[in-house]
Order: structure tokens, then C-alpha cells, then sequence
């Protein structure tokens, strides 16, 4: 192994066991009460290397946020290859893995997230949604496959569906964390607005259209 891959790895371990405190600590003692200082001690480095890593504690949240979207993105992608026919159930399921991911984050850090973005919109705000775009765009992936396949409408516009489909999760997610989905299960309720929004654009349904 070269000197370059250990560094790496050293790099990897360090941002790691920073992302892992940073989470922790803003779980239990909340966003605002953390400290810089404090992350530093419990990952156990110096302060000057977390700078080095991280300007802020919104670049760690940020880092926490890209984190969760990387296992989301990785559930999704395992779909994705796997050609399924149906759409509905497809789709659902891919909006479902994307919400059980973040819905292990405690609520108040999504919470800080969406405080920071409205705070800072072409900062924080920027950084945030180029994480969403990226399951915004699997799920175009996954609509397009499933087009090439003759299982939806060539007709269906790609790119409004997505949203919509990604936008319904997030609101699953808000819901969820608000406890206001009693008779439902977050699955049952993402699959339910799912069907309503693909089902008139299944193949067969549209020719019926």
C-alpha cells in the first residue's frame, strides 16, 4: 500500500470519528449547546484539525446530511439495478428507503438543516439541495428505466414527477416526526400517494386515457 492510500485512509477514519461526534453531541445536548471544542475533544483531535476539516458547524451538519444521503442513495441504487416492473411498487420503495434513512437522524437536527437553508439560502441553502438533487435524479433514472421498459407513458414529463415524488417523501418525513400518520405506517402512507400520482401514467392506463 503507497503512502497516499494511508493518508487517505488516515483522512477517512479522522472525518469519520468527527461525523460521528458531531452527530452524537448535537442528539443529546442539542445544535446550539454544541461546540466546536467540544467535538474536537470527544473525537479526540485537536481543534486545529477539525478546522482543517470542517470551517463551521454547519459544514459538519451539511457533512452529516451528505452522509445520510449517501446510504439513501446507495438503497436506491439497489432498485434501480434491479430492473423491477412494477412502478408503483418500485417507486414506492425507493421513496420509502430514502425517509427511513433521514428518519434516523433526531428530528431537531433535519430541523436545524431546514433552519440553516431558509437562514442562509445561497450558502447553506445551495449545499443542502445539491444533496436532494441527487435522489431527485436517481428517481428520474429509475422513471426513465422504467419508460425504456414500456411500464410508463413516454409521455409522462420526467423531471415534474421526480420532484413530486421526492417532495411527497420529504413531506412523509415531516408527518412522521409530527406523529400525525396514526392509522398509517410511513410505508403504507408513501405507497398510497405514490399509486395516486404514477398510476394514471402506468402504460395501460394511459392508453386508456
Amino acid at each position: 500500500m503507497n503512502i497516499f492510500s494511508i493518508r487517505d485512509k488516515k483522512k477517512l477514519q479522522t472525518s469519520t470519528a468527527i461525523l460521528q461526534s458531531a452527530k452524537r453531541l448535537f442528539t443529546h445536548n442539542g445544535y446550539e449547546q454544541t461546540t466546536m471544542e467540544q467535538i474536537a475533544e470527544d473525537a479526540i483531535v485537536s481543534i486545529g484539525t477539525l478546522y482543517n476539516y470542517y470551517a463551521s458547524k454547519g459544514d459538519i451538519l451539511v457533512a452529516i446530511m451528505a452522509e445520510h444521503a449517501i446510504e439513501s442513495l446507495n438503497r436506491g441504487h439497489d432498485l434501480l439495478t434491479a430492473k423491477p416492473e412494477d412502478p408503483v411498487k418500485a417507486l414506492s420503495e425507493m421513496v420509502a428507503r430514502y425517509t427511513e434513512v433521514f428518519l434516523s437522524l433526531d428530528s431537531r437536527l433535519l430541523g436545524k438543516s431546514l433552519s440553516l437553508a431558509l437562514e442562509n439560502p445561497s450558502t447553506m441553502g445551495q449545499r443542502l439541495f445539491s444533496i436532494d438533487l441527487q435522489m431527485i435524479t436517481q428517481v428520474q433514472e429509475s422513471i426513465i428505466q422504467m419508460q425504456e421498459q414500456g411500464h410508463l407513458s413516454p409521455s409522462l414529463h420526467v423531471q415534474d414527477i421526480a420532484y413530486l415524488l421526492y417532495s411527497m417523501g420529504f413531506m412523509a418525513i415531516l408527518l412522521s416526526y409530527a406523529g400525525v400518520l396514526p392509522s398509517l405506517s410511513t410505508e403504507e402512507y408513501i405507497t398510497r400517494q405514490v399509486d395516486h400520482i404514477i398510476k394514471p401514467w402506468l402504460a395501460g392506463e394511459a392508453k386508456k386515457g
